[in-house]
């Protein structure tokens, strides 16, 4: 909101999931989360799973556990050798960290809800804005909705019955709504390849006999009977595009080795004919 505001010829169009333009107060699960994470790096531990049961003793929904989750990447750090004399030695371990400063994040927690722009009339955004928001969240709630107007008054409000982590707790919800609104006004299409992404996340960590968050695969698109058409005429789109490729490398090839074994044919041609003669 604040880059749209700021510099509107940057921007086509925005998402914003339950937030407003207005100054917030963070809520104290934000600085829970942080020391979460901070243990987490501190653990040195190898793998997700073993982040996620950290993160449990802080967290207990498992949604907003892989939604903060997502932040790490895998990474090499140097540890002492238990195994050498007097762990003298140090090999290298391969841990997973959060690639977010955390120390940073944690000192900007107050301030975090800041928004910068107070007069609606000095920025405004004219193009088009989807607000999300969860009818369970304190961040966006009715009377913030004509200031939303002034600042966006290309705005659509779409409501989802969950709280602030509308994307973990209603991930298929939140996809089927912003899709509906999509369609009508031309929001980008990064929205919706987004939410594809998070929702195979989740099918994918979920696998091995669990139930995923957000059902199973052959819901996720159920609701949306013309975007599975679009997807098979990509498919097909695609299959021709493979195919034609395939054709100009075989072409290729036999172009190559015709160029490759005609001139030593030619060669020894020429000194047939010589011996010959």
């Amino acid at each position: 909101m604040t880059l749209a505001l700021d510099q509107p010829s940057l921007i086509a169009d925005i998402v914003s999931v339950d937030n407003a333009p207005v100054d917030a107060t963070l809520s104290r699960s934000f600085a829970a989360y942080v020391r979460g994470m901070r243990k987490i790096d501190e653990a040195g531990v190898s793998r997700q799973v073993e982040a996620d049961a950290i993160l449990a003793d802080y967290e207990p929904d498992l949604g907003i556990r892989q939604f903060l989750l997502g932040n790490l990447q895998r990474t090499t750090t140097v540890v002492p050798d238990s195994s050498s004399e007097e762990g003298k030695e140090q090999k290298k371990k391969n841990v997973v960290k959060f690639r977010i400063p955390l120390d940073t994040l944690g000192k900007s927690l107050d301030h975090m809800g800041d928004f910068p722009f107070k007069d609606p009339n000095q920025n405004r955004f004219e193009k088009p804005a989807l607000f999300v928001r969860g009818t369970k969240s304190k961040y966006v709630p009715d009377e913030f909705i004509p200031l939303i107007g002034q600042f966006f008054p290309r705005f659509s409000l779409v409501d989802i019955d969950a709280g602030h982590w509308v994307i973990s707790e209603k991930p298929a919800e939140f996809l089927k709504g912003a899709c509906c609104v999509a369609r009508k006004t031309s929001i980008s299409l990064f929205l919706f390849f987004f939410s594809s992404m998070y929702l195979f996340s989740q099918l994918v960590y979920h696998g091995k006999g669990r139930a995923p968050v957000a059902g199973n695969a052959d819901d996720l698109f159920s609701f949306q009977p013309s975007l599975n058409s679009s997807l098979r005429k990509s498919n097909r789109r695609q299959d021709k595009t493979r195919q034609e490729k395939i054709r100009q490398n075989k072409t290729k090839q036999d172009r190559r080795y015709k160029t490759a074994y005609r001139a030593p044919v030619e060669k020894i041609l020429v000194r047939m004919y010589h011996i010959s003669h």
